[in-house]
């Protein structure tokens, strides 16, 4: 089996304002498992991804996903660094 994600870490978010929430958030967390990623049951730093569907449950919700957003951007730009001045 060929496993598209292997090594993602998602977080999956999925609101709405129906009882069916849960049952989508859990299909879509199986899918992912099925391409081979890692889904995590809450927004940690080893999260790589994060699948959102729905609003956003609050104004610290979305500092908390925009802080871990800058901090995978800031270590991204640090492997690109370092693999930039690998290559000269």
């Amino acid at each position: 089996m060929l496993l598209l994600i292997a090594g993602v870490i998602v977080f999956v978010e999925v609101r709405s304002g129906t009882d069916s929430c849960e049952n989508r958030q859990a299909a879509i967390a199986h899918q992912l498992e099925l391409l081979g990623a890692t889904v995590a049951q809450r927004l940690t730093k080893d999260v790589t991804h994060v699948v959102r569907a729905g609003s956003i449950s609050s104004g610290a919700h979305f500092l908390n996903y925009l802080a871990h957003f800058l901090n995978y951007l800031a270590h991204f730009l640090n492997y690109l660094a370092h693999f930039l001045n690998y290559l000269s």
